[in-house]
């Protein structure tokens, strides 16, 4: 029982997946997720719609010639440098910042939304090796954050230290920030398999909900439909015209009869589904 189980949620999610991969709902947002990875990075997206509906893709990093390797902090943007400490310099007295290139410093995780990001830098892949963690939020105006941690250390605010803050290139590390968020995005066509789908933050295939995700999708489309219908000549089929970006006309003809036809093959849910798409 449970096989079957199994088989049909991995059946509906190859479904899903070939219709959801392509966008066809409005997407209102985007959280990208990257871990390093031994040779290179795991790297997720959720793509949040309308409707209350989110799809959590995976992304293939390694087909990306920016992504395919281990991407360090010069591969976006040289020169970068941050105060990481305060240090008392040899036959001196007073504490001076100490300056740390950021050069040759590995990214190691990433979180990227529409309104912040959150991206760690390591000395080494080692999860205890010295890093800087900076957060950007963006609203009206960026605003940055950076931390630093030592070697096996914990995690301090460079901003809170006013010696430390004065010598924070803000702008510079907005820049960086910047050239995260460009080279993140590039990653987006290359969504591949489908983890899940989110109804309403529900699991779709942990709570059997695929009926229910459908019937949202049909009352997502229904408006478009009823103007498909409007600039239809025949009243026995739908007809689409649509122009590519090489300026070529195709027209879509699809029978009212085949719809119906194909949806009655699930019986009552197909009929549901029918009226709400209201062909």
């Amino acid at each position: 029982m449970k096989k079957k189980i199994e088989e049909a949620d991995e059946e509906n999610r190859k479904l899903l997946e070939s219709f959801f991969i392509y966008d066809p709902i409005p997407v209102i947002g985007k959280k990208y997720t990257i871990k390093v990875t031994e040779k290179g990075y795991l790297a997720k997206v959720q793509v949040n719609c309308e409707g209350g509906i989110s799809c959590l893709f995976d992304l293939a990093s390694n087909e990306s010639p920016f992504w395919k390797g281990h991407v360090r902090v010069r591969d976006f943007e040289k020169g970068v440098e941050i105060p990481a400490r305060m240090k008392k310099p040899f036959l001196k007295k007073e504490l001076v910042p100490d300056i740390v290139s950021l050069d040759d410093f590995l990214l190691c995780d990433l979180i990227l939304s529409d309104k912040e990001l959150e991206v760690v830098f390591r000395r080494r892949q080692d999860i205890k090796a010295e890093q800087f963690r900076m957060k950007m939020t963006f609203n009206d105006e960026i605003s940055v954050d950076v931390s630093h941690a030592e070697e096996n250390g914990v995690e301090k605010d460079i901003i809170a230290v006013p010696e430390l803050k004065i010598e924070l290139n803000i702008l510079r590390l907005q820049e960086l920030g910047r050239k995260i968020v460009e080279q993140t995005n590039y990653l987006y066509p290359k969504k591949q398999r489908l983890k899940t789908i989110l109804l309403e933050g529900k699991d779709v295939f942990e709570e059997n909900l695929v009926f229910m995700l459908m019937q949202k999708v049909a009352e997502i489309f229904a408006p478009t439909v009823v103007e498909i219908k409007k600039r239809s000549p025949s009243g026995e089929e739908l007809s689409l015209k649509s122009e590519d970006e090489h300026g070529t006309r195709h027209e879509i003809y699809l029978k009212k009869s085949d719809v119906k036809e194909k949806l009655d093959t699930i019986g009552e849910k197909g009929r549901k589904l029918y009226e709400l798409l209201d062909v």
